[in-house]
């Protein structure tokens, strides 16, 4: 008995999945066949699921937990067909957003010309906000009731943020 709603990933961090099943909403029978056919499968701590939201809760070990296998089983029972995992494409910017990544992107370059290609504003901003952090730890006083940690977060924040390591 294949679905003809399949199922998507809407949440994945170590040890934890979180599925979203439209077929499972407002079916507590289907709710209980996936929990007592897919719950005792190698890997799996615990698996709850919400007849309510359509959602399938599963804490895994992850050390012998098999993703592949636990979805053929799954699609094999007839119980949940897996979407393919699709990367998100952000959202492209409206018009009030491409202005702003205009004027952004014309300080950069501003910024770039003036310091000989040194800087951008990828590393300056960071770099103001570490300046602005020390100078606060030596006064040892409030500058804008903004403590130094908080700039010093902010700062390498913004900075790894905007300079990904290469790939």
């Amino acid at each position: 008995m294949a679905l003809e709603n399949g199922a998507r990933i809407v949440h994945r961090s170590p040890g934890r999945l979180r599925l979203r099943v439209p077929a499972l909403r407002e079916n507590r029978e289907l709710a209980l066949r996936i929990e007592e056919r897919l719950g005792d499968l190698p890997g799996v701590r615990e698996l709850r699921t919400s007849a309510v939201t359509g959602s399938v809760l599963l804490l895994l070990d992850e050390e012998s937990f098999d993703e592949g296998r636990w979805t053929q089983v799954a699609e094999a029972e007839g119980l949940i067909r897996l979407a393919p995992e699709e990367p998100e494409e952000p959202a492209p910017p409206g018009p009030r957003g491409a202005s702003v990544w205009a004027a952004w992107q014309q300080a950069n370059t501003t910024v770039h010309r003036a310091s000989r290609g040194v800087l951008d504003l990828r590393t300056l901003i960071p770099l103001c906000l570490v300046l602005w952090s020390i100078r606060q730890i030596l006064l040892d006083r409030p500058l804008a009731r903004t403590p130094w940690y908080t700039l010093l977060w902010y700062a390498f924040g913004i900075f790894t943020r905007f300079n990904p390591p290469p790939k």
